[in-house]
C-alpha cells in the first residue's frame, strides 16, 4: 500500500515538473534519466544548467564587445530586415 502511494506521489511530481516548464528535449532527457536514478537526473539537469550559464556569460560579453564597437545596432537592423523579409514571403 505504501509503495503504491509512493508511486502515485512520484508520478504526480514528474507530471507537475513536466507541465510547469515548456516541454522540450532537455526536460524529457532529465525525466528519462531521473527514472533510472535521481543522481543521473540531477547530473543531467546540472549539466544543462551549466551549459545555459556558460552561454549566458558568452552572450553578455559578446554583446558588450559589439556594443562598444557600435556594431550591435547595425547588426540588429540587418537581422531584423532578414526576419521581416522571411515573414513577408
Amino acid at each position: 500500500m505504501l509503495q503504491q502511494f509512493y508511486n502515485f506521489v512520484i508520478g504526480m511530481v514528474f507530471g507537475f515538473l513536466l507541465a510547469v516548464p515548456p516541454p522540450g528535449p532537455m526536460n524529457a532527457l532529465i525525466a528519462a534519466e531521473a527514472t533510472r536514478s535521481p543522481i543521473h537526473g540531477t547530473s543531467v539537469g546540472l549539466g544543462a544548467m551549466s551549459a545555459d550559464g556558460i552561454l549566458m556569460v558568452i552572450t553578455y560579453f559578446f554583446s558588450r564587445v559589439l556594443g562598444a564597437l557600435r556594431v550591435l545596432p547595425i547588426l540588429h537592423w540587418f537581422c531584423s530586415y532578414d526576419v521581416l523579409s522571411y515573414i513577408d514571403t
